[in-house]
Formats: structure tokens, sequence, C-alpha cells
């Protein structure tokens, strides 16, 4: 999609005419079927390498608040190795939100105990105006983690203070 950043708006109107995104959509696990547009996210990007575990991407906001990329929903965390990128809504000023931004270690469901989550994260990012993706919020990290672990990404100067 940063090849050809159109798609982020053609994205945004196929969810938008499926009624799949409002303004006023709720933030947390009261996520039912809708949720705020491209632009009220957070993308973040990191190469995977599950064993009997999920991982979920996360943001703490300004005032404490963890806004997940599942809604806390284990079925909606990702299971699958490899590059992935992944959102967080946040609302309609996601770069004034931001204090921190990570990644959570889960067990998969019906897994045997035990499992580990590879992390690599690589980069952070909320749309343009132009629909873009913009500068890179947070500094690459790799992280080993067990189920129920995080990592917290340290953010670069030209992110959020």
């Amino acid at each position: 999609m940063d090849g050809r950043p159109w798609v982020y708006r053609v994205m945004e109107g196929e969810l938008a005419a499926e009624e799949r995104i409002a303004a006023d959509a709720p933030l947390d696990d009261r996520w039912p079927r809708v949720a705020p547009g491209p632009s009220s996210h957070i993308f973040l990007e990191a190469r995977l390498r599950l064993d009997r575990t999920v991982a979920a991407a996360w943001v703490t906001d300004r005032t404490g608040k963890r806004f997940w990329s599942h809604y806390g929903k284990l079925p909606l965390a990702i299971d699958r190795d490899g590059w992935v990128r992944s959102a967080v809504a946040l609302g309609p000023d996601p770069l004034g939100s931001i204090a921190q931004i990570g990644w959570e270690c889960l067990a998969a469901p019906d897994a045997e105990a035990g499992g580990s989550c590879e992390i690599e994260a690589t980069r952070a990012f909320s749309l343009t105006r132009e629909y873009r993706p913009g500068a890179n919020l947070v500094a690459p990290g790799r992280f080993t983690l067990k189920p129920g672990g995080e990592a917290r990404l340290s953010l670069v100067a030209s992110g959020p203070s």
C-alpha cells in the first residue's frame, strides 16, 4: 500500500459505502462492526514468528488509556508468522494522543502451555492528509516475549513528544 497510497483512500470509501466506519465509533471492546476511518489510526508494522501464541499491537494515550489492535478480542489478534501491518484506532487526533506504542504476546486459544512471540517491530505511523504513510514514530526493536509479555517501543524525536 505504501507504493500506491491512493489505496488507503479507496479503502476508506469502501468502508464508508458498507457503513463500516463512523466518526463516533467506540474505540474499545464495545466495537461491534464499525470503526473510525483510517486517518484515526496508528499503523504498526512488524515481522512475527509465533509459537503457540498470537500478537496484538497497542497504543497508550496521554491519559493512560490503552487501545488495542484486536480491541481486546482474542479472535482478532494476529495469528500468523511473517510481515504484518496492524492498526490501532485512537480517534480524530491520533498523533496528539500517543504516549506509548508497543506489542503484546498472548497465548493462542487452545494452545499448549509455553510458546513465544518473536517480534521485529520496524515502524509505526499515521496517514497524512494525502493518505500517505507519515513519518516513522518509533525506533525499530526486536523482542522475544512469553505469553502475557509486552514490549514498549521507543518513540523517535520526530514523533509525538
